[in-house]
């Protein structure tokens, strides 16, 4: 079963929305385990998410950017590593 199917059934807000007893949502563990392909299916759905704090005040985009994660892109991604910050080479 794949996430994008997951994410077109119906009452999926609730699981969306829910938190653990970090304050994690599922963009944070999809940020933390290095789920791109997750993440972005995510934001397709509900893109307000990369911006809720845990309880210890992390976004998951933050999570991103700490983790260094090549799945992401960014510096460590050889994909990127030959253009500027405007997508210039």
């Amino acid at each position: 079963m794949s996430s994008a199917f997951l994410c077109e059934q119906p009452g999926l807000e609730s699981y969306l929305r829910h938190r653990n007893q970090l304050g994690h949502t599922v963009f944070h563990q999809a940020a933390r385990r290095s789920n791109a392909d997750v993440f972005c299916i995510l934001m397709r759905h509900w893109h307000e998410g990369v911006d809720i704090e845990s309880s210890g005040q992390d976004t998951p985009l933050v999570l991103i950017i700490f983790n260094g994660s090549p799945n992401f892109g960014g510096e460590n991604d050889p994909a990127s590593a030959s253009t500027d910050a405007r997508g210039q080479g």
